[in-house]
């Protein structure tokens, strides 16, 4: 067992090393309490630690100690950031806080962190990284240059990016348009017009006169999907066909059409019923039409109107729609309940049958001489 040493031999040594004791000595290894005589605090430390193992007897002062290590002067860590492309305006406020500097490519105030730039190696200026990263992913004039004329179109100006538009002229039709990089590199297709996104004006007219529709000449191309008021060059009636139809093959006139209602030959208007349903509509031949309805039972015809002019039941027609739209959607049909004419059908009250006879009899009466009996 080693010999416990002297109180005077044992202070000494702790003295030394900045502990000064209190109370004699406790032994080796116990909670000996000393003054700092640094800082001045009241501190326990033993004597194995301070001595033997070398470890300063006062942890405050320690833990000072070792964060002044850490702590860079001002003057090295501006000239860090300078290194950078940073240069400080003000002094260093530690690593990780933001320090007020200017961009020395620039010009711009910015406020980049020390561990940011110096430590972890990030460029101190954001909008001058993200032209750097922008210009990183550019693609090259030449390179987007034959991509676009890969997709036939011949750009008329330098490239301007990938989302900008690039103004040029179609090599297929010569349509001028301004397609982006981006959108032909992605969709492969840089015309809208040969693509059939778009439609010049003289080639929509001239399909429409192609297919015996003349367009209303005051007014512009709507669009493809868009009725065009106009007429038709073999019977002379109006009609709004849209260029899409026309183009697809679904013809300009439907008075021409081998199908549907024709305004040219005498038309009928008619209300059918059910006992739950009731439909009115308009037709070139009621004895079919009828007995369409009355097989899907609507075997009770109502009222039945005949007119020498055909655009009569049209407009007849249209104040029927217009009623239906004021009623609630849930009295009307579902396609499985109607598989023919569902759309313009309602449930059969005494509201509505009210409403045929004093709103829409009166008015189909004074449009012909006499109802034709039902």
């Amino acid at each position: 067992m080693p010999k416990k040493l002297e109180h005077e031999v044992a202070a000494a040594a702790m003295r030394e090393r900045g502990a000064d004791p209190l109370e004699e000595y406790p032994g080796n290894n116990k909670k000996w309490h000393c003054r700092c005589m640094k800082c001045q605090a009241d501190i326990w430390p033993n004597y194995a630690n301070v001595v033997t193992n070398g470890y300063g007897p006062c942890k405050p002062c320690g833990i000072m100690k070792r964060t002044q290590a850490r702590i860079i002067p001002n003057s090295r860590a501006a000239a860090a950031m300078r290194q950078r492309g940073a240069e400080p305006l003000e002094k260093y406020p530690g690593s990780k806080k933001a320090w007020h500097c200017k961009c020395m490519e620039c010009g711009a105030d910015i406020w980049p962190c020390y561990a940011d730039v110096v430590t972890a190696g990030n460029g101190p200026c954001k909008p001058c990284g993200y032209r750097k990263g922008s210009q990183k992913r550019s693609i090259p004039h030449d390179e987007a240059f034959s991509l676009m004329l890969a997709a036939n179109f011949q750009p008329s100006v330098p490239y301007p990016g990938s989302t900008q538009p690039w103004p040029g002229v179609c090599l297929k039709c010569g349509q001028p348009g301004s397609p982006s990089y981006g959108h032909v590199r992605d969709r492969g297709s840089a015309c809208g017009y040969c693509a059939g996104r778009k439609v010049d004006e003289a080639i929509a007219r001239g399909k429409m006169l192609g297919a015996d529709f003349q367009p209303d000449p005051g007014i512009s191309f709507p669009g493809s999907d868009v009725p065009w008021n106009g007429f038709c060059l073999k019977c002379g009636c109006p009609g709004s066909p849209s260029y899409t139809n026309v183009r697809q093959g679904s013809g300009a006139c439907g008075n021409c059409a081998e199908y549907g209602y024709k305004t040219s030959k005498t038309g009928y208007v008619y209300f059918c019923a059910g006992a739950d349903w009731l439909k009115g509509g308009i037709t070139n031949v009621p004895k079919a039409r009828l007995s369409t309805h009355k097989s899907q039972g609507l075997i009770e015809v109502l009222h039945l109107w005949e007119y020498a002019d055909g655009s009569i039941p049209v407009d007849l027609e249209r104040l029927w729609k217009e009623h239906l739209a004021t009623l609630p959607d849930t009295d009307r049909p579902e396609k499985h309940d109607l598989k023919d004419g569902w759309t313009e059908s309602i449930r059969r009250t005494v509201e509505l049958e009210q409403w045929i006879e004093q709103t829409f009899k009166p008015l189909a009466d004074d449009l012909l001489a006499a109802p034709l009996a039902a």
